[in-house]
């Protein structure tokens, strides 16, 4: 004989407890994963933070290597053309950074090697890196022997060529001064006027003038 109101009140207030329990359980979790996702995110800033300074403190290392260091070091992109060097590199073939900076690598060579450059810039792209001697021509078109190590790297998907070059000019020099030495030694061993031999440790003759 109850009015079905009043029968449903008390199931209506359990139900309307029940979900203000529910309500804050999960106010309670998302609070809890909002947290959680929050110390992760603070983590990660701090474990990013401490990367870049790494890299940075590495960058700036690397950089005074490459002011100091005795070789040239030279970065070219896919095309061929110089997007960075080093201060030896500007001392040695004597241009300013922003002229060299664009420059295609062949302008570097001196004229009369180019004609190994395709053959060299085939074997940097297939096999990665290459090992060469060759000329560079100075701003004043002065030119110097030097030994060339390049292998490709990949930058943000685009080849680009490192390049260490060595100036072997005192190296080439020395080279020379042995020659010479050895000519005037040869010379003065066959035209002397007294009879010459050259004996092993064993006594054997090796080799006398005329």
């Amino acid at each position: 004989k109850e009015d079905e109101a009043e029968t449903l009140a008390p199931l209506r207030e359990r139900a309307l407890a029940i979900g203000i329990s529910v309500l804050a359980l999960v106010l309670a979790a998302a609070a809890g994963v909002g947290y959680w996702t929050s110390l992760q995110a603070r983590r990660f800033e701090r474990a990013r933070a401490v990367a870049e300074a790494q890299r940075e403190a590495l960058a700036g290392r690397l950089e005074r290597l490459g002011t100091y260091v005795q070789d040239m070091l030279l970065v070219a992109d896919d095309q061929q053309r110089i997007v960075e060097v080093n201060d030896r590199a500007l001392q040695l073939l004597g241009y300013a950074r922003e002229e060299l900076v664009g420059m295609p690598v062949r302008d570097l060579r001196d004229p009369a090697t180019l004609d190994d450059y395709p053959d060299r810039v085939r074997q940097q792209a297939e096999h990665g890196a290459a090992l060469f001697e060759t000329r560079f021509r100075r701003r004043d078109g002065a030119t110097f022997p030097v030994q060339v190590s390049v292998h490709t790297e990949t930058w943000g998907g685009r080849s680009h060529f490192e390049a260490i070059a060595r100036d072997l000019s005192g190296v080439k020099q020395a080279e020379q001064a042995l020659r010479d030495s050895e000519a005037k030694f040869r010379a003065a061993f066959e035209h002397a006027p007294l009879g010459l031999a050259l004996f092993g440790p064993d006594g054997r003759i090796f080799e006398t003038n005329r």
